[in-house]
This record gives structure tokens, sequence and C-alpha cells, in this order.
């Protein structure tokens, strides 16, 4: 048995979208790039490509696209007045879990000598804080997803030039350039193949019966690979009774 020295092959975005195309039915596999009608068919192949890849982005917390980010953080310019909303780069969709802030005794962030935490909070709990100018280090914040790019409120306001260390989601990378590949794990490919087919299936009126085999494959396909997208760390369920926890199971 001889094993193939290459390991890992991507299928480029352009022969993602082709190969979706031959799926679907709508062209053979005889048919390749040549085709004079393959630059529409790449165009709108891409455009339902990028549709695909955002709406992804509300099926869960994903590990590829969920990186660290450091926020810096501006003094006081006086007693009574700081800044207390910071905004994030426009690739930022969502910040998720607690932050950690660094104090400026700190020289390198990335190594911080003591950290302390920054819980999340919900919009009406930042809105019931009695004292909005309370100065000191952040051990609060909420994320306001209905501006674009996101920011996040502070409580208290920074006292200091510190930095808050965010775990945020980005967007993935555009579907634009057909000689890159996916901003997705290699095993969402299965998932992508099937699902671009299906919305190429419908855009080109296939018979319903055709486009709900398509369809199908896809969600199944969706599941295994939702199921290994997460981190894989132990999780934790809470037991309540009546409002008070009562046991913890592993």
């Amino acid at each position: 048995m001889t094993l193939s020295p290459t390991r890992g092959t991507e299928l480029t975005i352009a022969q993602v979208v082709l190969r979706s195309y031959q799926l679907a039915g709508l062209m053979n596999t005889g048919q390749g790039t040549s085709d004079p009608t393959w630059t529409t068919k790449l165009s709108f192949g891409k455009d339902m490509l990028q549709s695909l890849l955002a709406s992804l982005q509300n099926e869960g917390i994903f590990s590829r696209q969920t990186i660290f980010y450091y926020l810096p953080l501006t003094a006081p310019t006086s007693p009574t007045e700081g800044t207390y909303i910071y905004a994030f780069p426009p690739t930022v969709f969502d910040v998720v879990g607690t932050g950690m802030y660094i104090d400026t005794t700190n020289t390198d962030v990335t190594q911080a000598t003591g950290e302390t935490p920054v819980l999340q909070k919900d919009r009406d709990t930042w809105q019931r804080m009695s004292s909005k100018a309370a100065q000191a280090r952040p051990i609060l914040y909420y994320c306001d997803r209905t501006v674009f790019p996101v920011q996040v409120y502070l409580w208290p306001v920074p006292s200091e030039a510190g930095t808050i260390r965010f775990q945020v989601i980005q967007l993935p990378t555009d579907s634009a350039d057909g000689n890159a590949t996916l901003d997705l794990e290699r095993y969402w490919m299965d998932f992508v193949l099937w699902e671009l087919s299906s919305r190429l299936a419908i855009a080109h009126s296939l018979p319903a019966d055709r486009v709900a085999v398509l369809g199908a494959q896809a969600v199944s396909a969706k599941v295994t690979a939702k199921s290994y997208s997460h981190q894989h760390v132990a999780g934790q369920a809470h037991v309540m009774n009546n409002g008070t926890r009562r046991r913890r199971m592993r």
C-alpha cells in the first residue's frame, strides 16, 4: 500500500462552486471553467457561498472564528469624565464570555502577572447601574450589537489606561477570490458542497424532489460538522430545585 505524500488538500472557492453546480446536476462532470457561461456562474455561486458562510454565524460559537482581542483603554481626562464606550474593528460581530483586565503595571499584556475578570452582563444590568460616573477598575461589560461596529459599555469607567483581553467572534473571510480557500475547517466541506448545490438548484428551478434530496444531505452534514466545531472541553450541568442549586454533574 502506497500512501499519498500530501495531506489536507483543500478545494479553492472556484472549485467549490464548480463541484456544487455539478453536484446539483446543472453542469456535467465534463464541463469545467472553460465553459462560456462559467464567469457568470462563478459570480453567482460566490455570492451564494458568501451568504451561506454568513448564515453559519447564527449556528453557535465556532472555535475557528473566536479569537482574543486586546482592547486598549483610555485614561480619564478628569475625576468625573472618562471613556466607557469602546468600539471594536468592523471584522468583529460579537463579544463572548468573560474579559480579563490587565493594569498598566504590566508592560507585556500577553504575559501579565495579574489579571482580574470583567464579567459580561446584559443591557438591563448596565442600565440599572446607579452611578454611571464611578471610576475604578472595570468589572462588568455589556456588548451593544445594535450598532456597527459593535461596542462594549464598561462599568465602572476605567480609571487608567489599562487593557482588557476579550474573546471576540470575527466574520469569516470573503469568498470573492476564487483562488482562495474557505475560512472553515476541512470537515465543513461536505456541508458546503451540499448546501450550495441546494441553493443553486433552487435558483435554477430544479424539481422539488431534487432540491429536497440536496437539502437533506446538507442538514445531515451540518449536524456532524457542528458537533466538532466547538471547543472540546468537558461541560457542566447544574440541577436546580426551586431556584436553588442542589447538585453539580460533570
